[in-house]
C-alpha cells in the first residue's frame, strides 16, 4: 500500500463512518496521540485499537458524514518495510446538534509496521475549531 493510498482508506473509512474497518487499519497495540486537546494545550494519548476507534465513533456520532479534501501526501517513503507517512488534508462536516460545517486543517503523521498497519498516528489540529462552530448557528 502506497501513502496515498494509506491516507485514502483512512479517510474512506472514517468519512463512511465504518469503524470496524478504520480500527483495522491499525494494530491491537496501536497509540494515537492528539498534540492539543489536554490541559493547557498538552498532548493527550490513547493506547490500542479500541480505545482509538472509541475516540473517533465519539466523533461519528457528533457529525454527519465527513469529507476531506486539499489532501496532500508529504512523505511516503519505506512502506514496504514499515515507515512514517506524514499528510495533511481539511476535514468537513455538518455540526448533527445546529447544522453548521465544521472544517479544520489536520496534518497526520503515520508510523506504520512491517505489514503495513499504524502503529502510531500523531493528530494536529485546530482543537478550538468545534467549539467554536458549535456554538454558532447553521451555516446553511
Amino acid at each position: 500500500m502506497t501513502g496515498n493510498e494509506l491516507i485514502a482508506t483512512f479517510h474512506q473509512h472514517l468519512g463512511s463512518g465504518d469503524l470496524v474497518a478504520f480500527g483495522d487499519l491499525f494494530t491491537a497495540q496501536a497509540t494515537m496521540t492528539t498534540m492539543y486537546d489536554g490541559e493547557d494545550g498538552q498532548p493527550v494519548s490513547y493506547v490500542g485499537r479500541d480505545t482509538i476507534v472509541g475516540y473517533f465513533g465519539g466523533a461519528v456520532s457528533v457529525f454527519g458524514p465527513f469529507t476531506f479534501d486539499e489532501v496532500t501526501v508529504h512523505d511516503a517513503s519505506g512502506l514496504n518495510n514499515g515507515g512514517t507517512v506524514v499528510a495533511e488534508w481539511r476535514a468537513n462536516a455538518e455540526i448533527l446538534a445546529n447544522g453548521a460545517l465544521y472544517r479544520n486543517r489536520f496534518v497526520g503523521v503515520f508510523e506504520l509496521t512491517p505489514d503495513g498497519h499504524i502503529g502510531a498516528y500523531r493528530q494536529y489540529r485546530d482543537p478550538n475549531a468545534f467549539e467554536r462552530t458549535s456554538q454558532t448557528d447553521s451555516q446553511n
